[in-house]
């Protein structure tokens, strides 16, 4: 199973083990979305927390110029938009 199908799905326990075996999260697809724009979009709240704890890029930007935060914000996630405020914007 290819490993954005299990960023799509919410599989936490193998993307837990994919980070084990030391695979790169900065990576895109052919819509320029990354592992955190596309767990994001799928509405897997852990995988995202995840990905955040192992440094995603919070500042990618998709084919449409859309971050994960757009995302975040246009799907209403908003304990999301919070941990990530907090997470990287407050001091």
């Amino acid at each position: 199973m290819p490993f954005k199908l299990i960023l799509k799905t919410g599989y936490i326990k193998v993307v837990k083990l994919f980070f084990k075996k030391g695979v790169n999260i900065i990576i895109t697809n052919n819509n320029r979305q990354t592992p955190l724009s596309l767990a994001a979009d799928s509405g897997h709240f852990k995988v995202v927390k995840l990905l955040l704890k192992n440094s995603s890029n919070i500042h990618y930007l998709n084919n449409h110029y859309n971050s994960f935060l757009y995302i975040f914000a246009f799907k209403k996630y908003i304990d999301l938009l919070r941990l990530v405020y907090k997470q990287y914007y407050i001091n």
